[in-house]
């Protein structure tokens, strides 16, 4: 019994994603990449520290494919919200917004926008103009 409840009680990791101050667009997180960047998990936390371009090539699998709980923010530290089912973010606001994952598991798709801008993301993720709600 105390393996069974060692196991269930794995700590799940924060990942950060540190994004260049005023970006706004489409982040693309890509793994198994040998000049990607090594990541680490310090205390718990793996910062994903995205360069100018939105695009952050990584060593290994992708982190978000693990249990995890998202932060975001700016570098100036100023907070991105995220919006999930136990936060609201009002659609006009600035957020952190999953898009997806593509390419066998390898590409994971952001976009640091607004709601309406989803629409273009999400036509840029799948490479094809998706039918609007």
């Amino acid at each position: 019994m105390f393996g069974i409840t060692v196991g269930c009680q794995k700590k799940s990791m924060t990942i950060e994603f540190v994004v260049p101050t005023g970006f706004s667009g489409i982040l693309k997180l890509r793994a198994n990449l040998a000049s990607g960047v090594e990541l680490a998990a310090t205390n718990g936390l793996v910062a994903l520290v995205f360069p100018a371009s939105g695009t952050l090539d990584v060593k290994g699998k992708l982190p978000t494919l693990e249990w995890h709980k998202p932060v975001a923010g700016f570098a100036d530290g100023t907070t991105i919200p995220i919006p999930g089912p136990s936060a609201s973010v009002p659609d006009n606001t600035l957020a952190l917004r999953g898009l997806g994952i593509r390419n066998n598991n390898t590409e994971s798709w952001y976009l640091v926008g607004t709601a309406d801008q989803m629409q273009d993301a999400m036509n840029k993720f799948y490479g094809f103009e998706v039918p609007k709600r």
